[in-house]
């Protein structure tokens, strides 16, 4: 108890000196207690988290039973809750410790469920706006928003055509329309959200917002780009943003090659995918990817659903807000299991030699933050890291001596430690030849697609996709349509 008192108000916790006359200045807590994670109300704490007991001449069982009359009497529906007296220091304290409700939403019965729902946003007590009422109501009716059918979308062969396909490029099996009502995508030849979302068809802010900034605030931009299309076009498009703007590091021992972000790869993608994934798509509000010289942020809007707390979710516990979407997308092997998401992505970071990152409930979004290596001033020549090159900084620059590192006994200006913004047709980069393969290819080949293009350059379509969307980023072709039938032309 005096560990809980210790770390403060909270999602979870909150004091009372003593237990206030006026109802209203604490059932309202209780009530945001039963719609969230549950939570303690303890009486007998000051607001400087100093153990103050409650006033000797108070008779407590009065004050215990003034609480358990006034929930039952107040709240609907009704409430689970338990009272306890906890004796710290020969002091005594109340504590009300409410249970996550199962029959959401819980609210003041007089003021009504659109006046009198409130929920717990950190450590405040906040008033429930529609679009939290709503969430709660399918909470408790026990279904999901993006098993709801969507109005607005209506279905047509082609697009489930592009989606089948689209899944099918990704998984190891064929995805026929089938799979789609299985997987309640369509229900009773109905779309649902779900349909809708991972098509990229379900409202203007279902999308992912991505901007690289100069220094380590947003008042400058660089580079910004917004991602509408399907959900796992979303995806691949905002990894690849990110990738674009990450140091890499090339690693060559005799005849291999190794290269190495300064944050690991698959843990910035499975951050990604989680923000996609366990958003709240009934918000007005879009996943936001921003890329600072010393950090990268990525935004989810919603917060944690349910009954989860950020323990919960650093422990690997998982409610899923969209269990549709997640179903779908563990089909095809975007999602591996459920729950592990947060805790693969400290594990690369940890052996990666990354710092941890953050991961913050703040308000009504999740955020999770990655540190890079080394803080680098893009136009500064000097780096907090002078081994590494900054993206912007032309390679090969032969009058830059400390681009100059040692590969064993012998020296090269820039052979070990190379930007992901080289210079594209570098001979001695493989990916730089196959990105110019695929530009020779465009210049004689107009409106190509990319099953053409994976033919020429002798990969498979998913990697020759990552690599379209690289040059689509670093702004060298230009794609037009969508999934299968998308081609790609130069840009003028």
């Amino acid at each position: 108890m005096i560990k809980e008192i210790k770390t403060g108000e909270s999602k979870t916790l909150e004091f009372k000196l003593t237990l206030p006359d006026d109802s209203s200045k604490w059932i309202k807590t209780i009530i945001a207690f039963a719609n969230g994670a549950g939570g303690k109300l303890i009486l007998g704490v000051d607001n400087k988290r100093q153990v103050v007991g409650l006033d000797k001449q108070s008779d407590i069982f009065v004050i215990k039973d003034k609480i358990t009359d006034t929930i039952s009497q107040v709240c609907e529906p009704q409430i689970v809750f338990d009272i306890s007296i906890e004796n710290i220091a020969n002091k005594e304290l109340l504590v009300v410790e409410v249970f996550p409700g199962n029959h959401t939403p819980y609210y003041i019965k007089s003021s009504g469920k659109d006046n009198g729902t409130y929920i717990r946003l950190g450590a405040t007590t906040r008033k429930a706006d529609q679009n939290a009422i709503n969430e709660l109501t399918y909470k408790g009716q026990n279904i999901s928003y993006d098993l709801l059918c969507n109005a607005t979308y209506k279905i047509n062969d082609k697009d489930i055509k592009l989606l089948c396909d689209e899944m099918s490029q990704i998984s190891d099996k064929k995805i026929t329309k089938k799979d789609i009502e299985n997987l309640n995508l369509i229900i009773n030849n109905k779309a649902t959200n779900a349909l809708a979302i991972m098509l990229g068809k379900h409202n203007v802010t279902s999308r992912v917002q991505c901007a690289r900034f100069k220094g380590a605030n947003k008042t400058n931009f660089l580079d910004k780009k917004e991602y509408e299309n399907s959900l796992i076009e979303q995806i691949n498009s905002a990894y690849n943003f990110v990738l674009n703007y990450l140091q890499m590091k090339i690693e060559i021992n005799g005849v291999a090659r190794d290269e190495k972000y300064e944050i690991p790869q698959g843990a910035i993608r499975e951050a990604i995918i989680n923000a996609l994934v366990h958003r709240n798509y009934a918000l007005n509000e879009s996943v936001k990817v921003a890329i600072y010289d010393d950090r990268i942020e990525i935004l989810s809007p919603g917060g944690l659903y349910g009954s989860m707390t950020l323990e919960d979710a650093l422990s690997g516990r998982s409610v899923l807000r969209n269990p549709v979407i997640a179903r779908s997308l563990e089909k095809i092997g975007i999602i591996e299991s459920w729950g592990s998401g947060i805790s693969r992505i400290k594990d690369l970071c940890a052996n990666s030699g990354v710092k941890e990152p953050k991961f913050i409930e703040q308000g009504n979004s999740f955020r999770v933050i990655f540190y890079k290596k080394s803080a680098i001033k893009i136009g500064d020549k000097t780096s907090a890291n002078s081994e590494i090159i900054s993206n912007h900084k032309k390679i090969g620059d032969k009058n830059d001596k400390k681009s100059a590192i040692k590969i064993g006994d012998k020296t090269s200006a820039n052979s070990e430690i190379i930007s992901n913004h080289k210079k594209i047709g570098d001979k001695n980069d493989k990916k730089s030849a196959i990105n110019s393969k695929i530009l020779d290819f465009l210049a004689s080949n107009d409106n190509a697609t990319t099953a053409q293009i994976a033919d020429f350059i002798g990969l498979k379509v998913s990697r020759t996709r990552e690599l379209l969307n690289n040059l689509i980023n670093l702004d060298k072709i230009t794609a037009h349509g969508a999934n299968k039938n998308r081609t790609y032309t130069l840009k003028s």
